[in-house]
C-alpha cells in the first residue's frame, strides 16, 4: 500500500511506524486493524453535529450497518457533556463544523467525562497541525468529510476497539508534518522511564487493551493502569492516543528494517 500513496522514503519509515506500532495498515482508505471484523455487539454511537442534516445523514449512513446504531444525536457541546454523561455509549463521532480550537476543546471536554469511550472527528480541515491537535487532545480518528461511506463505518468499528485510525488523504500530509516536527525537548528519555513504563508504552503503541497487557506482562488490570497513569504524568498526556503519538514523534520505537 505503500506504492500506492507515493511516499518518500522518509514517509515510508514513518508510515511503518505507525502501522507496526498498532498492528494497523490501509483498507479502503483507511489506517485500520487487520482483524477489522464486525463486532458480536451493537456498538452504540453519539454523533455530535451542530447542523442537523448532516448528523441525519450520518445516522442513516451509519446505520446501513445492523450492528451499529446511533443511540443520540445532539447538536452543541452542553447536549453531548450531557449525553454522555447519563448514557452507556461505545462510540462519540463529531462532525467539525466548528474548526480549530473549538473542535480540539470539544474533544478535550468529552474525554475528561468518560476518557474510555473512543471518538473520532470528520472534518473538511486536513490540516496536519489540526490533525494533530485533535489526536493529542484524545481523538482515536479522524476522517476527512470526503470519505466514501464504507470508510465511516469501517472506522467506527475500528475506534470503537480504540484504536488510532487515519484516513490515507490525511495520512500522507500527517506523516510529513511528523517527519518535519521538532522534538519536544521538554519530554524525558525514554530512559528515564522505568523499565516496566518502557514495556507497558511498547504494548500500548502496538493497539493492546489493559487486559491485553497485563496478560502479556502477567500483572493485573490495576497494576497496568497504575503504570499507564505514570507514563501519562511523566509525558504530560491524558489519553492513550496522546501517548502513543507523543512515543511516535520522538521516535521511541522505530520499525524493523526488514519490514515488508
Amino acid at each position: 500500500m505503500i506504492g500506492e500513496l507515493a511516499l518518500s522514503h522518509e514517509h515510508a519509515i514513518l508510515y511503518n511506524t505507525i502501522r507496526v506500532a498498532l498492528g494497523s495498515f490501509l483498507i479502503g482508505g483507511c489506517l485500520i486493524s487487520p482483524d477489522d471484523r464486525l463486532s458480536p455487539r451493537v456498538i452504540r454511537i453519539l454523533i455530535v453535529s451542530p447542523l442537523a442534516l448532516v448528523g441525519e445523514g450520518l445516522r442513516l449512513l451509519i446505520e446501513r450497518d445492523e450492528d451499529l446504531r446511533v443511540s443520540e444525536l445532539v447538536m452543541n457541546m452542553l447536549e453531548a457533556a450531557e449525553t454522555l454523561r447519563h448514557n452507556e455509549l461505545d462510540v462519540v463521532t463529531i462532525f467539525d463544523e466548528w474548526g480549530g480550537s473549538d473542535c480540539v476543546a470539544l474533544v478535550q471536554c468529552l474525554k475528561s467525562i468518560k476518557p474510555r469511550v473512543p471518538l473520532m472527528v470528520i472534518s473538511r480541515d486536513l490540516n496536519p497541525p489540526q490533525v494533530q491537535s485533535i489526536l493529542t487532545a484524545g481523538a482515536n480518528g479522524y476522517l476527512p468529510l470526503n470519505a466514501d461511506p464504507g470508510d465511516l463505518r469501517r472506522m467506527v468499528y475500528a475506534v470503537s476497539r480504540g484504536e488510532l485510525t487515519l484516513h490515507q488523504t490525511i495520512a500522507r500530509g500527517f506523516l510529513d508534518y511528523l517527519a518535519n516536527a521538532d522534538v519536544d525537548h521538554s519530554l524525558p528519555s525514554f530512559n528515564e522511564l522505568s523499565p516496566r513504563e518502557q514495556e507497558v508504552l511498547a504494548f500500548l503503541v502496538q493497539g493492546m487493551s489493559d487486559q491485553e497487557i497485563a496478560q502479556a506482562l502477567f500483572l493485573s488490570v490495576r497494576t497496568i493502569q497504575s503504570h499507564l497513569n505514570h507514563l501519562y504524568a511523566k509525558l504530560n498526556v491524558h489519553t492513550r492516543t496522546e501517548a502513543a503519538v507523543v512515543a511516535l514523534r520522538a521516535g521511541w520505537f522505530p520499525p524493523s528494517l526488514d519490514q515488508k
